[in-house]
């Protein structure tokens, strides 16, 4: 099979969520869904952060979802560095509750298609909260909460990855984050937690750079330490910030080729660095 996009329903603009695939290079029952930040970007165009960790993904032997949330608009690149405009202008009026949805209809998309498989979810910040709440089926009280419909998710996630992901904002740094759309109707610390205390299965990692500015180590230690499962860590990667994508304030891939080697052996293949890229 060849890397192709995929459609399934979205809450919210184009009502679309799109998931790019990679499939494994060998047959494989084990897929990983991947789930961007907010307001994040995930394609398969180069330089894109999500389409590198997945072609790093690629030599493992694992098929690869790369999910994009609804939203009314796409050209990211028009708004250069200006986050904040980008973040009004696709997503004004979009309700923490509707990205979770989101988040739903496309992991229940990838469960019909692999009915077979074993599924991984794998979150950066936002998209590790909703990974939470998928896991511990906290989405279905979230969801009929803002009368959405929650969709019936039948499979339980085999391994749970979070980056950057913690229960609560640090307020002394991101405070005015709050006023932007997703974020302003964000969801509670307590139906976050609870969700995690009920993930009783699989494995879970947890990845927390100490430059991050958007969550204290604190908040997510407390998040890893709620999931209920034995099996699990807490890796701090020394000079990443928030998104991964910088080491010591530097541009960087090492942040995502460190977090691909370290979950490697979750996956029974040794994680190769590219051709003069080493560790």
């Amino acid at each position: 099979m060849s890397r192709e996009t995929l459609f399934a329903e979205g809450s919210f603009g184009d009502k679309k969520v799109s998931l790019n695939y990679v499939p494994s290079k060998v047959p494989s029952r084990q897929v990983l869904i991947l789930f961007h930040g907010v307001h994040g970007c995930a394609s398969l165009q180069e330089g894109n952060k999500y389409a590198v960790l997945a072609n790093m993904l690629s030599s493992l032997d694992i098929s690869i979802y790369l999910t994009e949330t609804s939203r009314i608009r796409h050209d990211r690149e028009t708004f250069g560095e200006n986050r904040d405009q980008w973040a009004i202008a696709a997503f004004s009026g979009k309700t923490y509750a509707m990205d979770l949805f989101d988040a739903c209809s496309a992991f229940q998309f990838v469960e019909r298609r692999h009915p077979e498989a074993e599924i991984y979810l794998w979150g950066f910040s936002l998209g590790g909260l909703h990974s939470i709440m998928i896991a511990g089926d906290g989405y279905i009280s979230m969801l009929q909460g803002s009368n959405m419909h929650a969709p019936l998710l039948q499979k339980k996630p085999s391994g749970l990855i979070l980056s950057g992901s913690g229960d609560g904002i640090r307020v002394d740094k991101a405070k005015e984050a709050f006023k932007l759309p997703i974020l302003d109707t964000v969801g509670s610390q307590q139906k976050l937690l609870y969700s995690a205390s009920h993930i009783d299965r699989g494995w879970a990692v947890c990845f927390y750079g100490d430059e991050d500015l958007t969550f204290s180590e604190r908040a997510c230690r407390r998040l890893c330490g709620a999931i209920a499962v034995r099996d699990k860590e807490f890796i701090i990667i020394p000079g990443a910030d928030h998104s991964f994508r910088k080491l010591h304030g530097i541009p960087s891939i090492k942040p995502l080729q460190m977090m691909t080697s370290h979950i490697a052996k979750r996956f029974s293949t040794p994680y190769q660095f590219p051709h003069g890229q080493g560790k």
